[in-house]
């Protein structure tokens, strides 16, 4: 079970990279991004950001996932700079990004 703290400060880092992905990235209409989750280690020197992604149009999601997966893997130095700037936090956490596929298994599930 997660601290009071963690929780607090993983809806923050949640927040904030979302505005962060909003304001800083263009990402194409065609797909759909959401931060699922935020979870951060004991020690908040690193925490994984949750990634949900979909594409409406013909491109296969593979594709769009290795894209985003590859854009924000590169540009974690950058998440890390903005988060350092906008949040008032002792120790700001290095950012890595997973793929989540729970929707996507939820949705095998009712079909």
């Amino acid at each position: 079970m997660k601290g009071w703290r963690s929780q607090r400060l993983s809806k923050q880092l949640r927040r904030e990279i979302n505005e962060i992905i909003k304001s800083d990235f263009q990402i194409p209409e065609s797909i759909i991004l959401t931060v699922t989750d935020v979870t951060i280690s004991k020690d908040f020197r690193s925490c994984k950001v949750f990634l949900s992604i979909f594409s409406c149009e013909d491109e296969s999601i593979e594709d769009a996932e290795k894209y985003i997966l590859e854009l924000f893997t590169q540009k974690a130095g950058y998440f890390k700079y903005i988060i350092g700037k906008h949040m008032r936090i002792k120790k700001i956490p290095n950012v890595s990004f997973v793929i989540d596929h729970t929707p996507k298994k939820a949705a095998e599930v009712f079909d």
